[in-house]
């Protein structure tokens, strides 16, 4: 069975709002992260990972925002460089920085981006 990961994001009145941080998953697993806004201003929204990180084929992914919101598909890294868990040789864990914007019509940030991290667990 497939195991599915969300990450709810919202932009509410004084800033973003993450459901949890950091957020754990495991390897190769599909993760959605799930957008919603009270602001109008909000037009677009991008992921975009600090090296790469393997969640999506570029290091990037942006969607156009809608009346419901948006959701952005990922897939966590199969076998990415982790560090071992003490006490368990065969298992590792992966941190990995993460930005998250709310873009206007202009592409431009409707509020200060938001740096949440992402954890890729895995035997």
């Amino acid at each position: 069975m497939s195991q599915k990961n969300t990450v709810v994001i919202s932009l509410k009145k004084g800033g973003i709002v993450l459901d949890e941080d950091p957020v754990a998953v495991m390897r190769e697993k599909q993760v959605d992260w799930e957008f919603n806004s009270d602001d109008p201003a909000v037009k677009r929204v991008r992921i975009e990972f600090k090296n790469g990180a393997g969640y999506f084929p570029e290091h990037v992914c942006e969607k156009k925002f809608n009346k419901d919101g948006v959701t952005i598909n990922g897939k966590s890294p199969s076998k990415p460089e982790g560090v071992p868990i003490p006490g368990h040789p065969s298992c590792w864990v992966r941190v990995d920085k993460y930005t998250v914007s709310f873009l206007d019509a202009n592409g431009k940030p409707v509020i200060p981006p938001l740096d949440p991290d992402i954890r890729t667990n895995g035997p």
